[in-house]
C-alpha cells in the first residue's frame, strides 16, 4: 500500500491568505540568542571560550538573570560535552557560578541544569528512540547544548545528504517536544580572525539549517568578540566584546568589555521599544474604543517578541508623545 501522499491533498494557501494568517512572533530562551524550538550555531577557533561563553548562557537561564544584557528565560537544559572530562566540567561550573554570586543557590535550589559526558549518543535516527527516552523526556529538556558537533555527528562534513541527517534529529524534537539547541562548532583551521558564515568547518548546509549563527573572533587567549553572521528572525544584533577575568583562584567571569557593546545594546532595546509602540499605535487605532487597560494591552501583545517591560516602556512613550493619555493607573484614553 502506498504512503505517498495525494496531490488532491496538498493545500495551498492564497496569497490573501498567507499575509492574513495569525502567526505567533518566535519566542526567545535568551533574548537574541538562543531561539526556542530554534538552533543556534557558535562557531569559533580552539579555545576560543566556547564552551565557556555556552555554560555562561545555561547558568543565566537556570536562573533567569541577564546573559550580557539580555534577558534570559528558565527551561530545563542539559549539556552534553563529549569534548570533556567531569573534572573539567566541575572545574568550570563551580568557577563561573562563583564569579555569577550562584554557587549557593546551585546547591541549595534545583536549577534544572544537568551535564552527561557522554559521546556514544549519534545524531542519526537509529539512535533517536535511545536519546528520547535518555535525555529529553528523562530530564524534559527545553534547551540541549552540544558540545561539539564533530563528537555527535556521523558522516562527511562535507556532504549535504549527512548534514541533512544531522539536521532532521534536531528538527525531530524542536517540532515534538518544543526543544531548542546550542551546537557547538570548529571554524576553518588557519586564520584565528573569522568573521564570515563561510568560516564554519564543512558543508554551508551546517549554517543553512541555523536559526541563528555566532562567529568567535579570539583575540587573546581571555578576549573574544561574538559576531552574530545570522538571524533567521531578525537583523543581526550588534557585535558582542567579552572578556574572561580571573578573580580569584575559586573564581571565573565572562564580562562585557567595550563601550562599543554597551551602545550596541542599548540601540537595541531602544529599536525594539521604537518597534514595540509602533505596534501597539497600529492596533490601538484599529480598535473601535477609546480607552484601554494596560492589562488588555499586555495581554493583546504577550505572544509576540516584546517582553512586558518593554510594553511599558512603549506604553510611556505613547503617553510622551500624546498618543495615549494616562488617565488613572492601568488606564489610557486614546487622544488621535
Amino acid at each position: 500500500m502506498s504512503t505517498s501522499t495525494p496531490m488532491d491533498s496538498i493545500k495551498a494557501l492564497s496569497a490573501k491568505e498567507l499575509i492574513e494568517c495569525d502567526t505567533p512572533q518566535p519566542g526567545w530562551i535568551i533574548d537574541d540568542f538562543i531561539l526556542e524550538r530554534g538552533i543556534t550555531i557558535i562557531g569559533g577557533p580552539t579555545a576560543s571560550l566556547k564552551s565557556m561563553i555556552s555554560l555562561h548562557a545555561a547558568l543565566t537561564s537556570c536562573f533567569e538573570i541577564e546573559f550580557f544584557g539580555r534577558q534570559a528565560n528558565k527551561v530545563p537544559i542539559v549539556y552534553l560535552d563529549a569534548e570533556n572530562n567531569t573534572g573539567v566540567e566541575k572545574d568550570r561550573l563551580s568557577k563561573l557560578a562563583n564569579g555569577l554570586s550562584l554557587f549557593k543557590d546551585i546547591q541549595e535550589k534545583d536549577p534544572q541544569l544537568y551535564f552527561v559526558n557522554y559521546s556514544n549518543f549519534k545524531f542519526v535516527k537509529s539512535c533517536r528512540q535511545l536519546f528520547e527516552e535518555e535525555i529529553v523526556k528523562k530530564y524534559k529538556a527545553k534547551l540541549i547544548v552540544v558540545d561539539t558537533f564533530t563528537r555527535f555527528f556521523v558522516g562527511e562534513a562535507n556532504e549535504s545528504k549527512h548534514i541533512n541527517q544531522f539536521y532532521e534529529f534536531l528538527k525531530y524534537f524542536c517540532d515534538k517536544y518544543g526543544t531548542s539547541w546550542l551546537i557547538l562548532h570548529h571554524t576553518r583551521k588557519g586564520n584565528q580572525a573569522h568573521k564570515n558564515i563561510d568560516d564554519l568547518r564543512g558543508s554551508s548546509d551546517i549554517a543553512a539549517f541555523a536559526d541563528i549563527v555566532f562567529i568567535l573572533e579570539k583575540h587573546s587567549n581571555n578576549f573574544v568578540k561574538l559576531s552574530q553572521v545570522k538571524n533567521r528572525h531578525s537583523e543581526p544584533i550588534e557585535n558582542i566584546s567579552v572578556r574572561l577575568i580571573s578573580t580569584t583562584d575559586e573564581s571565573l567571569s565572562l564580562q562585557l568589555d567595550s563601550t562599543k557593546t554597551q551602545n550596541g545594546r542599548e540601540n537595541n532595546v531602544k529599536k525594539k521599544k521604537e518597534k514595540c509602540a509602533e505596534e501597539i499605535q497600529n492596533w490601538a487605532k484599529l480598535c473601535n474604543q477609546k480607552v484601554f487597560q494596560s492589562k488588555e494591552i499586555e495581554n493583546e501583545f504577550e505572544n509576540s517578541n516584546f517582553k512586558k517591560n518593554c510594553i511599558y516602556d512603549a506604553l510611556k512613550a505613547l503617553v510622551a508623545s500624546g498618543f495615549f493619555k494616562k488617565e488613572t493607573k492601568g488606564t489610557y484614553t486614546l487622544q488621535v
